[in-house]
């Protein structure tokens, strides 16, 4: 929260304890609703940047669509435009895989691109809390995996907690021609260091 900048978070419950932890830490939480997208205009209001994630898991690869198309299209319709767009996405997405929950991120992608938002997508790949899971990954077994990758890939798993202060740090270096993709390591090949929002 150190980054300089006055941060607002989007939330359909202003009274929600996820709402109440981000006021603790000097968030201000305000209404909005990304299925409404006439809610959006007025908080984007002067804004520098956007974080801009959506949530597929609890609802439809179409709500989610419509929600991250929804939200660039209230940046680049206002008079004063957002200057850097920092969407969630995920590693592939700039490969049409056929796999729903990556062809989602590339449809929004692609949106955001079209439109001429000052862009960074930002890809993780795999994270070891999944490993967790109850749900869509409990199926997932350790053994089976590394034994089905061992001959073709390196594997790193990132706690999700790692990525978590890294789309502030997109915004205080200010540029005006903000184009960047950056995939982040889960299983490859080879290993490489990221090298982040470091403008041309």
């Amino acid at each position: 929260m150190n980054s300089g900048f006055t941060i607002k978070a989007v939330s359909r419950n202003l009274q929600s304890q996820s709402a109440d932890r981000l006021r603790q830490q000097g968030v201000a939480v305000v209404y909005g609703d990304l299925d409404k997208p006439e809610t959006l205009a007025q908080i984007l209001k002067g804004a520098y940047g956007v974080y801009s994630v959506q949530n597929n898991w609890t609802s439809s690869i179409e709500v989610e669509i419509a929600q991250g198309k929804a939200l660039a299209d209230a940046d680049a319709a206002k008079s004063a435009r957002v200057q850097h767009f920092v969407y969630s996405s995920v590693g592939g997405a700039e490969r049409q895989t056929g796999i729903p929950h990556f062809d989602s991120k590339r449809e929004i992608e692609r949106h955001i691109l079209n439109i001429g938002l000052p862009y960074t997508f930002i890809r993780p790949a795999f994270f070891i809390e999944n490993f967790l899971a109850t749900g869509s990954f409990a199926f997932i077994n350790w053994s089976l995996l590394s034994w089905a990758l061992k001959k073709i890939a390196s594997y790193k798993w990132l706690p999700s907690m790692i990525s978590a202060p890294l789309p502030p740090r997109c915004f205080p270096v200010r540029h005006n021609t903000w184009k960047r993709e950056s995939n982040w390591p889960g299983m490859k090949k080879h290993s490489k260091k990221l090298r982040l929002f470091t403008p041309e």
